[in-house]
């Protein structure tokens, strides 16, 4: 038994060490990614798979949360807590485009959010918007 036990090991790792260079041929790089759009697929996939999932994920994220409030409290790290089992999960259900992968949502991100602050068109000498009262 020891026998077939070793020999299994070793071909095991002898086909992990032979099917490395197969692994490095599979990266894609981030542009392939971001560039390519959901399909109909992974859409499909995601919203009936993938979502009530995460939702289930959110509710059980929120339970933990509430059972070990007591001691988040006491050790001072209850808003830390509170982003890692419910903030992140429940952005990851809601806020992620149906079907794109974590990279492709983040590149959308990046490209729709302006690169340019609010300016308010008039202000006041002090710097304060000016405020226009209609009557």
């Amino acid at each position: 038994m020891t026998r077939l036990t070793g020999a299994l090991f070793g071909a095991t790792l002898t086909l992990m060490v032979a099917s490395q260079p197969v692994w490095a041929a599979q990266e894609v790089s981030e542009d392939m990614v971001t560039a390519s759009r959901p399909t109909y697929s992974t859409t499909m996939a995601d919203a009936l798979v993938a979502r009530p999932l995460m939702a289930a994920g959110t509710v059980l994220g929120a339970a933990a949360f509430i059972v070990t409030m007591p001691l988040s409290i006491l050790g001072g790290n209850l808003d830390e807590a509170a982003e890692v089992l419910v903030r992140q999960p429940a952005l990851a259900t809601t806020k992620r485009c149906l079907g794109c992968t974590s990279l492709q949502d983040q590149s959308k991100a990046q490209r729709i959010t302006p690169s340019v602050a609010y300016q308010p068109a008039a202000t006041n000498p002090d710097g304060t918007p000016v405020q226009i009262v209609i009557r």
